[in-house]
């Protein structure tokens, strides 16, 4: 085979391989990432008089994993849990002490 044949043919068989490889990976394997949408629950701990309470525990309680974190209302009564699951359902529970 002539010299130029060779190169033609490698760069072919170059080319063929690459394809290959290429089409060997998931189409997914390329595709931007969807960013994940989590979900955030925020409120407001009040008590009978509708005043915020400062400081009140409020537990959040996956449902499905049964995994609870807790925190503490802050100025105003706020509280907030972010980066949840959106597919999981939530069970919120707020205690005062001075109650």
């Amino acid at each position: 085979m002539p010299i130029n044949m060779r190169k033609s043919a490698t760069r072919c068989l170059a080319a063929s391989l690459a394809v290959c490889v290429l089409a060997s990976f998931p189409a997914s394997a390329f595709a931007k990432k969807k960013k994940e949408i989590l979900r955030t629950v925020t409120g407001v701990v009040l008590d009978d008089a509708n005043n915020p309470i400062v400081g009140a525990s409020v537990e959040l309680t996956d449902v499905q994993t049964a995994k609870k974190v807790a925190i503490y209302s802050e100025d105003g009564g706020r509280y907030q849990f972010a980066g949840l699951n959106p597919a999981h359902d939530y069970q919120l529970v707020a205690l005062n002490k001075n109650i």
